[in-house]
């Protein structure tokens, strides 16, 4: 290994200099002074004539003069190189240059060069052959690997673009920055003309090179590795260049260490023991390629991997690329000493490319002259390439034969998503026609909307056809209250308790297994109920409706306005569906009843079953109408791509949605109901089956026909709760309306209560009991409706939610994922307050108004069934439905072939071919240019005839090999 430099070090000290002066004095960093001290690195000719004048030394005084022998051995390797170079490169070109490390002169004004690739044996005869034959072998592998098989085709003619470079002191964690106060350095541009292997010296052997997709971070890593290739063999001192991609580190997040050595042996063939040896001894210069290939979690923790590494090797050399939004997309910064930043093309460099007389694109130069537009699309090395290859390949006079800027884009357009998509080191999850498809479909909505940027969490059911729309509406109603219904019904069902053997009532249910008595004896008098089979515990029913509907409507919007034309509304609308679904229910039940009672049992136990249903169902629909705006349920029902119709409700076809939404909400209510009696009874019977089928009838009525969907607010559109806050102010300033309104509802619901239940009780067990029973259990009804009114109004007034601006997004669907997480947050704080509340609330009213003592189970029963409600509303109003809606309309957009199921995964594709740019959590195609290609795509049929339209273009090995910023490991 090197030996340290002792006679430098003490002509420094000699001098009274510390090294950061002697570097700042000489316009180095302070690590490239310690390097040359450690014996690692040499000066560059120039630096060590100025380096000898401030010491007062000679080369050999300073332990220099083996710089001037290795100076000279490369001179002769130029020459034996340049020799090579002229076998393989045409003579006509007018330079022929090799970047060497001492070698200065090489810096060109036109910023064009012509890359010698010499075969391995060129270089092997002509360095210093190393005795270590596994060392040689690494050698000539990695030159094999990646110059050859990868360096070497990615440059057209093996032309090679100087890229501008600018230093980025802020992207990398340098410990001596805050030494020498460089921490808060601005980004500076490198004189023009300077070299990777300037840069990397400068830095001494640590730098991040970064810059866009295309920008050629890749071929600079790699025109990096070419020279210190050279270096190692010239050197035998000299570490070894080897390249390695750090997207497989995700797989198993090791240790760095322990990662590298099975890279070694894996993509190498190097035996582990001889990895580790070299790695322990620090004679690999590690390449490191592919950090942006991984997600930006893993990211992070490699960067951090990386920096333990380097805390225990920090002499190593190391050398990481990494696109620039992914590096600072995440927090982490890599522990070295550089980072650089490949900048965009300018129309200079572009215009001095195209003019070169190694090519034949005269026809390419007059095309971006005339059209600006294309023009400013050719910032990177890789679409310079891709046209370069295009118009090359094109027989010239066919090329002067397209006049039509339209035609002309779009053939370049063409043959640019074919290259870019069939890239030889791209992962090819999708095919062209697909790639094609999917994103003629993306432009197009775009466009149709306004939009030059693309979140996934702002995808809107407007951008399906009008059919689909509607279905996907229907759907979604279908769906979210398919889930409440068939929730509340279980509920319902397990207090209201079931039937085992002679044993009937709530002492089945939960009641029972909270510790309330046999039957309905926990009920005290309020036992027998409405009468005519129906006990008491089918009341309890009346109760847990009532704080559904009122937590459902209050959650989601503010407190009504109550006028006696809403009171009226109300009344009238419950008496309307009162009558309807009683009348329906009784024949349904009486008809079910009479199949096990006999007729007069039968229609007696249907007349008891259709006055409770048309009493709660008149009790659930008027407040649902007084508690709404009349425009809010008008928004609800209404589509808004239709036109306003009178009587649309009987239109034919709404009469049939109509009909399948009754028969589609009875069958979540009846397994709901009759899944739950189900498990009471032990297995499934006539009880069962009977009283399933009563439940799916009311709750199919009431949703279906009934119009019962007016009860949540759904909307038309999907709006994640992507930002949600708590304010006590806002609370306290509508305590005051919210109490108000809370015990004026609460006295609306008392006395309907009372006077529904007091007429249908004292028809089966006269005045005295009807009166008492309906007065009493009103009062309950009213007091535990009105607080939960008071409750809920109270949490809804000081709970807000918004929708955060898209630029804030750093992950793809973050809206969406921030909504579910919201959510569920709600719906868990919510849910527990809420339930707790409203259960104690309940036993109070049981115990103190209607004077039973085992209000204490009826208080613990109620607060699991009205916590499970709270939590289920919280989270379809609060995040939850939006979260429903976005996935629901994903697979309508699947299923109709607009996208993949893994939406996020292909638009991360189509980033990674540089089709479309991402910006944060969001995307947008790669110019505008080629979002109108792609717009107009599939009207002119090209996606099912491209091959008809295509540029006649023969496939030549450079065709795979586009200078790119793929990162994947070569075949080895």
């Amino acid at each position: 290994m090197a030996q340290a430099n002792v006679l430098l070090k003490n002509a420094r000290k000699d001098q009274g200099l510390t090294q950061a002066i002697l570097a700042e004095k000489l316009h180095v960093d302070t690590q490239t002074v310690s390097s040359w001290e450690r014996g690692i690195r040499a000066p560059l000719p120039d630096v060590r004539k100025r380096l000898c004048e401030l010491l007062g030394k000679s080369p050999e005084q300073l332990g220099l003069s083996f710089a001037e022998e290795n100076e000279a051995d490369n001179s002769q390797l130029q020459v034996a190189v340049a020799s090579v170079q002229k076998a393989i490169v045409p003579s006509s070109l007018e330079t022929v240059a090799i970047s060497l490390p001492q070698d200065r002169s090489i810096v060109d004004t036109t910023e064009i060069e012509i890359q010698a690739f010499p075969p391995l044996q060129a270089i092997s005869l002509s360095a210093q052959v190393n005795n270590d034959s596994l060392r040689l072998h690494l050698l000539n592998r990695v030159y094999s690997l990646w110059i050859v098989g990868f360096f070497q085709h990615s440059l057209f003619r093996s032309i090679l673009l100087r890229l501008q470079l600018y230093e980025q002191p802020n992207a990398v964690n340098n410990p001596w920055h805050q030494t020498v106060q460089e921490s808060n350095l601005p980004a500076r541009l490198l004189p023009i003309g300077t070299r990777i292997i300037q840069v990397y010296d400068e830095a001494d052997g640590e730098v991040l090179i970064l810059g866009k997709p295309g920008a050629g971070k890749t071929t600079l890593l790699l025109e990096l590795t070419q020279q210190l290739l050279m270096r190692a063999q010239e050197n035998e001192q000299h570490p070894m260049p080897v390249v390695f991609n750090l997207s497989s580190w995700a797989e198993k997040q090791q240790p760095l260490q322990e990662w590298l050595i099975e890279e070694f042996t894996m993509r190498y063939q190097v035996p582990p023991n001889l990895a580790r040896a070299w790695i322990e001894e620090e004679a690999i210069t590690l390449m490191l390629d592919g950090l942006d290939e991984m997600a930006g979690d893993y990211r992070t923790k490699c960067i951090e991997a990386i920096n333990t590494y380097r805390q225990t090797h920090g002499l190593v050399s190391i050398v990481v690329c990494c696109r620039q939004d992914d590096y600072f997309a995440q927090p982490a910064r890599i522990l070295l000493n550089k980072a650089i930043v490949a900048q965009p093309l300018t129309e200079q460099q572009v215009d001095q490319y195209t003019s070169h007389e190694n090519f034949n694109v005269k026809s390419m130069r007059l095309a971006l002259q005339k059209d600006p537009d294309l023009q400013a699309m050719v910032t990177t090395p890789l679409m310079l390439n891709i046209l370069t290859l295009i118009y090359h390949e094109t027989p010239q006079g066919k090329a002067s034969l397209i006049s039509s800027l339209p035609v002309h884009r779009q053939n370049i357009f063409q043959t640019y998503v074919e290259r870019v998509t069939k890239r030889g080191l791209l992962q090819r999850n999708y095919t062209l026609d697909q790639t094609n498809h999917w994103l003629s479909w993306l432009a197009r909505q775009m466009q149709a909307h306004n939009q030059s940027e693309f979140y996934l969490e702002r995808l809107q059911p407007t951008w399906l056809p009008h059919t689909a729309y509607q279905r996907y509406q229907a759907a979604i109603l279908r769906l979210i209250y398919g889930i409440d219904i068939f929730v509340v019904a279980a509920l319902f069902a397990w207090i209201r308790g079931g039937k085992r053997g002679d044993e009937v009532g709530v002492g089945i249910g939960l009641l029972g297994e909270l510790g309330g008595r046999s039957g309905n004896d926990v009920l005290g008098w309020m036992k027998p109920g409405l009468g005519g089979g129906l006990e008491a515990g089918g009341s309890l029913g009346i109760l847990l409706a009532l704080v559904v509907v009122i937590v459902t409507l209050l959650m989601g919007s503010p407190m009504p306005i109550f006028s006696w034309r809403t009171l009226w509304q109300s009344v009238t609308s419950g008496l309307r569906n009162a009558s309807l679904i009683g009348v329906g229910v009784t024949l349904i039940a009486g008809i079910l009843f009479s199949l096990s009672q006999g007729l007069i049992g039968g229609f007696e136990s249907g007349l008891s079953m259709g006055l409770f249903s048309g009493l709660l169902a008149g009790l659930l629909t008027g407040l649902i109408n007084g508690l709404k705006s009349k425009p809010e349920m008008a928004h609800i029902v209404q589509d808004p791509s239709e036109p306003l119709q009178k009587n649309k409700q009987w239109q034919k076809s709404n009469v049939i949605k109509r009909f399948w939404d009754t028969v589609f909400y009875g069958c979540c209510a009846g397994v709901g109901f009759g899944g739950v009696y189900a498990l009471l009874a032990g297995g499934i019977n006539t009880y069962v089956l009977t009283y399933g089928a009563i439940a799916g009838a009311f709750m199919g009525l009431i949703f279906g026909a009934g119009g019962g969907t007016n009860l949540l607010h759904l909307g038309s559109g999907i709006e994640p709760v992507e930002r949600v806050a708590w304010s006590w102010r806002n609370m306290r300033y509508h305590a005051t309306k919210s109490l108000t309104k809370g015990l004026l509802l609460g006295m609306m619901v008392m006395l309907g209560v009372s006077i529904t239940l007091s007429i249908a009780s004292s028809g089966f067990y006269g005045l005295a009991y009807g009166m008492r029973y309906g007065i009493i259990y009103g009062m309950i009804v009213g007091l535990v409706g009105g607080l939960a009114a008071i409750f809920t109004g109270s949490l809804a007034s000081g709970w807000s939610s918004d929708i955060l601006d898209e630029h804030q997004f750093v992950r793809p669907n973050e809206g969406i994922r921030r909504s579910l997480k919201n959510a569920l947050l709600v719906g868990c704080v919510f849910g527990l307050v809420g339930g707790v509340a409203s259960g104690l609330i309940s036993g109070f009213a049981f115990g103190f108004v209607g004077r039973l003592g085992g209000w204490p189970i009826l208080s613990a029963g109620f607060t699991i069934l009205f916590g499970v409600i709270f939590v289920l509303q919280c989270f379809i109003l609060q995040g939850g439905g939006a979260w429903v809606k976005h996935y629901v309309l994903r697979w309508y957009c699947w299923r109709a072939g607009y996208m993949p199921r893994n939406y996020a995964h292909f638009l991360d594709y189509a980033a990674d071919s540089i089709l479309l740019r991402k910006i944060g959590g969001g995307y947008m195609f790669a110019h505008q240019l080629l979002r109108d290609y792609f717009d107009k795509l599939e009207m002119q049929g090209e996606i099912s005839h491209h091959s008809n339209k295509k540029l006649q273009i023969r496939h030549t090995d450079n065709i795979d090999h586009i200078e790119c910023d793929s990162h994947a490991n070569p075949p080895v």
